[in-house]
């Protein structure tokens, strides 16, 4: 059961042993001979004359006193508790659509005098922006059988 794994990771031994012993040819065994560790030396682009180390001193006075629970906002970098407006506060139920024209939170009221009235199955058609009903026109239609060829001729439908 596990005789074919073992004969791969014996193969796969024995082909790194015949690898690692392989010898390393003269001319690159004098090359790697004759050249030593290079010496470090620095870019020249980030080399900074005036270099100077100043140690970390803790400021003292800008401790942070607010609890983290809290949130906070930082004005020109001085930080603060973040304070809710009390004036703008939204009494409006979640349940309601709202709108906020201006900025100004307010109730969506629908309007009243343009309910559609009309049921969802009839088609309707609005012309000049009023919903009304498609009423067929009763004096053009069809009565000749489909079986009997016909034309329209200027186009009013009649056998051909």
């Amino acid at each position: 059961m596990f005789a074919p794994g073992f004969v791969t990771l014996f193969f796969v031994a024995l082909f790194a042993v015949n690898v690692a012993g392989y010898p390393v040819p003269e001319p690159l065994r004098r090359a790697l001979a004759q050249r030593g560790p290079a010496p470090f030396e620095p870019i020249q682009a980030y080399i900074n004359r005036d270099f100077h180390v100043e140690p970390y001193v803790k400021r003292q006075g800008n401790i942070n006193t607010i609890p983290e629970e809290l949130p906070t906002k930082a004005p020109n970098g001085v930080l603060e508790a973040y304070v809710k407006r009390q004036g703008n506060i939204n009494t409006i139920p979640e349940e309601l659509p709202t709108k906020a024209p201006n900025g100004v939170l307010e109730a969506y009221v629908k309007r009243q005098g343009n309910i559609n009235t009309i049921p969802e199955e009839l088609p309707t058609k609005a012309p000049n922006g009023v919903l009304e009903a498609y009423v067929k026109r009763q004096s053009n239609i069809n009565t000749i059988p489909e079986e009997l060829p016909t034309k329209a001729p200027n186009g009013v439908l009649e056998a051909y």
